[in-house]
């Protein structure tokens, strides 16, 4: 896989450096043809469409077939398929785990992202999706603090987060980003912090996901109550 931030190009040299990946890939193989030509498939990811790329190909005779909303094939051109998947080109509700991989979400996106997390049963997929949380709320940092403003949204999002996060500390938690000013917010943040401490449930490292501060405010915290988590 190659990894770009969602704001770098994507240009004929980077092609070939994710052929040749997918090249080395073969070539490991434990014995000789262990891996078919057949079994991989080269998926670039991209929130725009490539338009000089596209460009570049269709000038060196390079064909370009498009299978689906915002899925382009490309044939031809090295041994195995290569295909483009361009974010804002598929259908959003049919491919909200895909769409979500940005940095600029908009709040009724953020909302469908939510409801997808929310509906998952198995445990494997839940497993996988606590992967992709952790990216999208990263990448969109400022949106989800924005969400403290919605007090059902931001329920949602700690749930998902903390599934075994106490009743009490979610509603006390909503309570405090309703309708409240910067300094009551942090005398409750406090508060929410010394109870999850004395409940000893938790490490120093989830009390400050969960309360968004820093793990040596947190410790700085509990070596003043004389705290220490079990």
């Amino acid at each position: 896989m190659e990894y770009k931030s969602a704001d770098d190009q994507i240009n004929i040299d980077t092609l070939f450096k994710v052929i040749a990946y997918g090249c080395l890939y073969k070539a490991y193989a434990k014995e000789i043809d262990g891996i078919s030509a057949d079994d991989i498939t080269l998926t670039l990811i991209r929130k725009r469409k490539p338009v000089k790329l596209f460009s570049y190909l269709q000038t060196h005779g390079v064909s370009l077939e498009t299978t689906g909303e915002g899925i382009y094939v490309v044939r031809g051109y090295c041994p195995f398929p290569i295909q483009f998947i361009i974010l804002r080109e598929l259908n959003e509700d049919a491919h909200i785990w895909l769409t979500s991989l940005t940095n600029d979400m908009e709040k009724d996106q953020l909302q469908k992202f939510l409801m997808a997390v929310q509906q998952l049963q198995k445990k494997s997929e839940i497993i996988y999706a606590d992967a992709v949380v952790s990216v999208v709320t990263q990448a969109n940092h400022k949106q989800f603090e924005n969400m403290k403003e919605d007090e059902s949204m931001y329920g949602e999002l700690l749930r998902i987060l903390k599934p075994d996060l106490d009743e009490e500390i979610e509603t006390a938690v909503r309570e405090t980003t309703k309708n409240v000013t910067q300094s009551v917010t942090k005398n409750v943040t406090q508060d929410m912090i010394l109870r999850m401490l004395e409940k000893g449930k938790y490490d120093y490292d989830e009390i400050a996901e969960i309360a968004g501060t820093s793990v040596e405010t947190v410790k700085k915290m509990a070596k003043s109550a004389v705290i220490v988590p079990k």
